[in-house]
């Protein structure tokens, strides 16, 4: 067999840069997003990971957290529950500091209640200014906590200011209270015509107005401190 028969036809030749053009598009397309996630595959799975360890984390924090005002809850229970008003009191006072926001309203006004039936209204009053402080709607029972801690105190003008202050935001039955204390805080330390107010106030309620009994009683002692107000040296 000479050399030119051992010869192998040519192959057809491939069209110039057909080939190296398409891998070069395919490359320019698929390279960056795929070199992407090659080379930041470690950073990507730790920040997976870390996410889903934020979740279970936040998970177990609301866990942890519903526990842990359940146990506050109980504990409060169990404090309410005392027999011995000094003990619960002392108990109060050694739980309320650290209290939950979730059992804060509930704490201080035991312990408001508590000092009050101890007779202890330097505690009783300090209680109901922390309610008046951080809960809206009891700011006007507060005050009237605060005015009658002052008054058991002996702080007949010191309550009234107080109650002067607070009566703008009082309504309904509030108010009432509100201007009943008046009457008599205002009577002791012998501000006769702010008295007198305080009975018109209440005699011009729709209650007072629905109530012959309230009328007649409120009429009565409008005309009693009238008489005072107008005695000599008065």
């Amino acid at each position: 067999m000479t050399a030119k028969s051992a010869k192998q036809p040519a192959q057809p030749a491939q069209p110039a840069g057909l080939v190296d053009s398409l891998q070069a598009e395919v490359a320019a397309e698929a390279s960056p997003l795929m070199l992407f996630l090659i080379e930041h595959a470690r950073k990507i799975a730790i920040m997976l990971t870390l996410f889903v360890l934020a979740i279970i984390g936040y998970w177990f924090y609301l866990s942890h957290a519903d526990k842990v005002a359940a146990a506050d809850a109980q504990r409060l229970g169990a404090i309410l529950i005392i027999s011995d008003p000094a003990m619960r009191l002392e108990r109060l006072e050694a739980f309320v500091p650290g209290t939950p926001v979730s059992l804060r309203h509930e704490a201080w006004l035991a312990l408001a209640n508590a000092a009050v039936q101890m007779q202890d209204y330097a505690k009783a009053y300090t209680a109901f200014e922390r309610i008046r402080g951080f809960d809206p709607v009891l700011r006007g029972t507060a005050a009237l906590g605060m005015a009658n801690a002052l008054a058991q105190q002996e702080k007949y003008a010191d309550a009234l200011s107080l109650l002067n202050a607070a009566l703008p935001e009082l309504k309904g039955p509030e108010a009432i209270n509100a201007n009943i204390r008046i009457i008599s805080l205002a009577e002791v330390t012998g501000n006769y015509a702010r008295a007198i107010a305080a009975c018109d106030a209440i005699l011009a309620t729709p209650e007072a107005a629905g109530d012959i009994s309230a009328m007649n009683r409120f009429g009565q002692k409008r005309a009693e401190l009238q008489e005072k107000l107008s005695a000599p040296n008065t």
